[in-house]
């Protein structure tokens, strides 16, 4: 399996460490996604390592592996019918038009756990606020805020000039009328999606890029598409109901967001990590993402390189069942002029 290139547990380099390293890879190529930590948390258990994971700010250390809806006609129809309706609801919703030099604001709370050494030491990852601007139509800096961190914000600038990806460090203040120049950002507003939904199943999988199974990488790519972004509504609708066509998903009720918001989600598992994506459950509206321990092993895949395809004993041992790994809300998507002001 290869590990992700954002957002990943950073099993024992330092807090800043991850922070700059979740920043640099932002929006720039496409990320191998979190699924793919449990071959991070199995190396790490082969080591000898205990693994501690615990979520502050999480409502719940653990979740039912098979918290089926059971009274919904929904529910009855599986997984599919919940992504068709969210289809529909995305369809639903009025279009934003970025322009040229605007930005693309997202507001979001996520919280990730924590990987200890044997010895109980290790940097907690935790709750997070984020507030992040990126560049509509990319090439000018981003930045990205977070409540109750270090400093004042990271600019997020990349350059592809074959070096290794660098970002301004973390400032007390940052001089929102000096932005670093000479950036290579990718574009936030994705326009660049199919609308169709055939040609949007075909992206999908034509767009994953990773060691894992097909049909669990082109899941694990519409989460990344998604996060931090703003797809527009008929290439979002596509998006969902091009997913309700991907095998192995299944229905999850009693979901909670870690915004605290009561959702029902679609997940589909694989070498005993579940890729959850959540919902409103009365109007499908897209809330959010989360990672669930789950030793399910129903779903088989086939294809993919990332090798042993089931949940290692020392895995099981060490990591409960129904244990929430990550969990990431997405509050407010907006279109701003200037990078840094609130919509």
């Amino acid at each position: 399996m290869n590990i992700p290139t954002r957002r990943d547990l950073p099993g024992h380099e330092t807090r800043k460490q991850h922070l700059m390293s979740e920043l640099s890879t932002i929006h720039r190529t496409p990320p191998r996604r979190r699924l793919l930590f449990s071959a991070l948390v199995a190396s790490a258990l082969a080591a000898g390592a205990a693994v501690a994971l615990t979520i502050p700010g999480l409502h719940g250390e653990t979740v039912e592996r098979h918290g089926l809806v059971p009274d919904t006609s929904v529910a009855l129809d599986g997984a599919p019918a919940v992504l068709v309706k969210a289809s529909r609801y995305a369809a639903s919703e009025p279009e934003l038009k970025p322009a040229r030099g605007q930005f693309v604001y997202v507001e979001a709370k996520s919280a990730q756990s924590e990987i200890l050494d044997e010895r109980g030491q290790g940097q907690p990852i935790g709750a997070s606020h984020r507030h992040v601007w990126l560049s509509a139509f990319g090439g000018e800096a981003g930045l990205v805020r977070e409540e109750g961190g270090q400093g004042n914000g990271t600019w997020l600038c990349h350059k592809n000039d074959g070096a290794a990806p660098s970002i301004a460090p973390i400032e007390d203040e940052i001089d929102l009328a000096k932005p670093p120049t000479g950036c290579e950002d990718a574009p936030a507003y994705r326009i660049d999606l199919p609308t169709d939904v055939k040609a949007m199943k075909d992206w999908l999988y034509r767009n994953s890029h990773g060691g894992n199974p097909p049909d669990v990488q082109a899941f694990v790519t519409l989460g990344d598409t998604i996060r931090e972004a703003y797809v527009g509504p008929k290439a979002l609708a596509a998006m969902f109901k091009a997913a309700a066509e991907i095998p192995g998903t299944k229905v999850y009720d009693n979901v909670t967001d870690s915004a605290g918001r009561p959702g029902i989600a679609v997940g589909q598992t694989f070498r005993g990590i579940r890729h959850d994506l959540i919902f409103d459950p009365k109007t499908f509206k897209y809330l959010g993402e989360r990672q669930v321990v789950d030793y399910d092993t129903s779903f088989r895949p086939s294809g993919g390189t990332s090798g042993e395809e089931t949940p290692s004993a020392e895995m099981k041992k060490n990591m409960p069942e129904g244990k929430v790994l990550y969990m990431s809300a997405t509050l407010r998507v907006a279109v701003v002029d200037e990078v840094g002001r609130l919509p």
